[in-house]
């Protein structure tokens, strides 16, 4: 996708904002498996800084809007790892950026790995998580023995399985002397720990078989993942795994090619949903703009305009299901409000949130959980 100079501008503005403020102040440990990410309170504080800069009224508010973006990714970078070290989080991270205002999570791992001031336990385990060889055995080797001890005598539960796992098997490679971690027996397939928010945006998704990659791409979309490790993997596709799953999950695809930075692509396929989803599913998409996007105020798409269109072109069973539905009044009051005042209508008491939809609202803790229960149910 080929973005403005001025977006990238404003991109690389919120960046060198954001990097002059130490971001580790403000998650708060709360328990065991939390930690809240409270980055509101930045909010006045980051206005601050832009409002300090030599620029003029207009470029100062767009770049408080790009920031906002950025604090999204932000926030969607500590959920991931929040799992893997509840309250023993790195501290101080500074974050590297992409051009495109993502975090580039390889490069922020290893900044972190590199830290001498960061506990080297907790650095071992990232280089495990992000798969990157060097990296862990240079850190085993100078790891103490009461270090190595205790990492490999931690027990593993199903909340923290993948990264887990990941861990264990990468202590058990370098126990056994093994020089190419190729070459060893990990007790799961490769593509299994792919399966992972933080272990699939590493380094071990290249290096997986062109197969064993379509496997572990398709799998995050069948299962509850947050939108933007669904965004990332989009990212990752090539033409032909773009459209297998496309043709196999046309709903969560939609969905998420509805967020930055996919418009164009999402704009590119539009005009093909009615081939794809189903009349039950087109519903639950409409309600997912109307909820999730213009109840929501977001402004970096015509939301309403595509609701109307959507609504406008749609094949006839689709308009007459929808119509029956019980959550067509709220439908709608939506495609008719006056827009040019927020829509507040309350959410219908009796709308379903489709799992494709709701795996983006519970953090990685309850994610973890659904996903084990649903595994264990599939066993009876």
């Amino acid at each position: 996708m080929i973005r403005s100079l001025e977006w990238l501008a404003l991109t690389k503005s919120a960046t060198l904002v954001y990097n002059e403020i130490e971001l580790s102040e403000h998650i708060k440990p709360t328990a065991n498996y939390f930690i809240s990410v409270d980055l509101e309170e930045l909010d006045p504080i980051l206005k601050k800084k832009v409002w300090s800069l030599d620029l003029p009224l207009l470029i100062k508010k767009k770049i408080t809007f790009q920031m906002r973006q950025l604090k999204r990714e932000i926030e969607n970078w500590y959920c991931d790892h929040k799992l893997m070290f509840k309250k023993g989080l790195f501290r101080p991270i500074k974050f590297v950026w992409k051009g495109n205002g993502k975090i580039d999570r390889l490069k922020t791992a290893r900044s972190i790995i590199e830290c001498k001031s960061c506990d080297i336990s907790k650095r071992f385990q990232m280089a495990c998580v992000y798969w990157l060889e060097e990296e862990t055995k240079k850190l085993w080797d100078e790891m103490n023995e009461t270090a190595r001890r205790d990492l490999s005598a931690k027990r593993l539960s199903y909340i923290e399985c993948r990264w887990g796992y990941a861990v264990k098997d990468w202590i058990t490679l370098l126990e056994d002397g093994v020089a190419d971690w190729r070459k060893h027996s990990f007790s799961h397939p490769l593509f299994w720990y792919c399966e992972e928010e933080a272990i699939i945006q590493g380094n071990l998704l290249q290096q997986l078989s062109p197969d064993d990659q379509s496997r572990a791409l398709r799998n995050v979309f069948k299962d509850i993942f947050p939108q933007h490790t669904k965004g990332f993997c989009l990212s990752q596709m090539t033409a032909k795994q773009f459209n297998d799953v496309l043709k196999k999950e046309p709903l969560k695809v939609y969905i998420v090619l509805l967020n930055s930075p996919f418009h164009e692509q999402f704009q590119e396929i539009i005009g093909r949903i009615f081939t794809y989803v189903s009349k039950e599913e087109f519903l639950d998409f409409l309600l997912y703009v109307v909820i999730s996007k213009i109840k929501k105020e977001c402004h970096d798409y015509d939301y309403v305009e595509l609701l109307k269109e959507l609504w406008n072109e749609c094949p006839v069973d689709f308009k007459k299901y929808a119509e029956n539905s019980e959550n067509f009044e709220f439908l709608d009051r939506a495609l008719n409000h006056d827009y040019r005042s927020p829509f507040k209508e309350p959410k219908p008491p009796s709308y379903f949130i489709p799992r494709c939809v709701f795996d983006s609202l519970f953090p990685p803790f309850f994610r973890q959980i659904f996903r084990h229960c649903t595994i264990t149910l599939n066993y009876y």
